[in-house]
């Protein structure tokens, strides 16, 4: 893998990644070339090579800027929740996750494709499970404020799995439905309040 030569402008690599996810999402991962990449911001691929060094590591800027985007998007949303109230908190999470700035198909399929090659190039691996790292870790550090340490262990591992699993079925959904997948993970966040309320005002 060639090491990029150059810094970027933040507004040029924004550029860079969208053209990455749209050709993406046109011929998927594995056929995306630099030149197709190129051809959309109408520039050489010599000039996306003088930026990146190659396929690989454009793959690997544009994941990182996606994660980061939705970091930064989590970390601005909570701003605006009451920081002593987790159940405000989780649904900020969800709401992150299912924010209309993730809501563009070149952008979930190339979430899809992430996935899919994470299995095979131990650095998406890795990126991988940095991502799923901090989505588990956000949920049950929330969920650990309203149960006990099992309860709250597993209720995030399973908001977390159902979020995944909804993104999955957008990725692959000729039609998404963001705001249906965004109730559909507070409807867990509901039956688990529901289901647990004695115990909650108990802890509380």
């Amino acid at each position: 893998m060639k090491k990029p030569r150059k810094e970027i402008a933040p507004e040029r690599r924004e550029q860079f990644v969208s053209a990455t996810c749209e050709i993406i999402d046109k011929v998927g991962l594995a056929d995306a070339s630099l030149s197709q990449i190129a051809g959309v911001l109408d520039i050489s691929a010599g000039l996306v090579a003088h930026y990146f060094g190659d396929k690989k590591s454009l793959l690997y800027a544009t994941i990182r800027k996606i994660m980061a985007d939705l970091k930064s998007g989590t970390e601005a949303l909570k701003k605006q929740a009451d920081p002593g109230d987790p159940v405000a908190q989780i649904r900020v999470i969800i709401d992150s996750n299912f924010h209309t700035s993730q809501n563009h198909r070149a952008i979930i399929r190339t979430w899809l494709n992430f996935w899919v090659a994470s299995l095979y190039d131990p650095e998406l691996k890795r990126l991988q499970r940095v991502n799923n790292h901090v989505l588990f870790s956000s949920l049950h550090s929330q969920f650990g404020k309203l149960a006990p340490k099992n309860q709250a262990q597993n209720a995030a591992r399973v908001l977390a799995s159902l979020i995944d699993g909804l993104w999955l079925h957008l990725a692959l959904a000729d039609e998404t439905r963001f705001e249906e997948a965004r109730r559909l993970a507070h409807s867990y966040l509901d039956l688990f309040l529901a289901q647990n309320a004695p115990s909650l005002s108990h802890k509380g």
